[in-house]
């Protein structure tokens, strides 16, 4: 009974402070990568997906398509660069991480809410890790924006991605185009 009144008591204080409470639905923002393995200097992309459907349901302020948040991606630099778009992002670092950080509104229910373009430039067997965090990590950034902006407090996951060696048929490939461009090279002089 003391924890309940506690608790209520908490709830009215921060309501007449005007710091808004979130509340916890079954709502996830992940990155999702478009292969889980590539090859040194390839480029690949990483999409930053959202499904509030659970928030949508629970929430009778949520409208869905209508949502709003900023994250921080943060990754290893010597393993990989951003290499996509810089319109609306902000390039950052953490320690030794790299970090890019962007809002968003008007964000699907369910889908992708940004393409993320990078490319691999770390050694062939190292696994790049792709941290996803809330950008504001004290009041949290995720809204159900009509009719009221009602905040919610996704989880968050992040992706990690192998760098792999180029396949030996793609070697045994070059070495014959290199063959055939020697061949005719040779032909076309004598």
């Amino acid at each position: 009974m003391y924890n309940r009144l506690r608790m209520a008591a908490i709830i009215f204080a921060l309501s007449l402070t005007g710091i808004q409470t979130t509340t916890a639905y079954a709502a996830s923002v992940t990155l999702v990568p478009s292969s889980a393995a590539v090859n040194v200097s390839n480029a690949f992309t990483i999409n930053l997906n959202m499904d509030t459907a659970d928030v949508a349901a629970e929430t009778p302020a949520a409208h869905p398509g209508s949502y709003a948040g900023s994250v921080i991606i943060d990754f290893d630099p010597a393993l990989v660069t951003y290499s996509g778009s810089m319109s609306g992002i902000t390039a950052g670092t953490i320690g030794s991480m790299q970090t890019i950080s962007f809002d968003f509104s008007g964000a699907p229910d369910v889908g992708t809410v940004r393409a993320l373009d990078f490319t691999a430039v770390g050694t062939v067997g190292n696994t790049i890790n792709f941290g996803l965090t809330d950008a504001d990590d004290f009041f949290g950034s995720f809204t159900s924006q009509l009719p009221t902006n009602t905040p919610f407090t996704p989880s968050f996951t992040g992706v990690d991605v192998q760098i792999i060696p180029l396949p030996a048929a793609g070697w045994l490939m070059l070495s014959g185009l290199g063959a055939i461009g020697f061949r005719v090279r040779r032909h076309r002089y004598s």
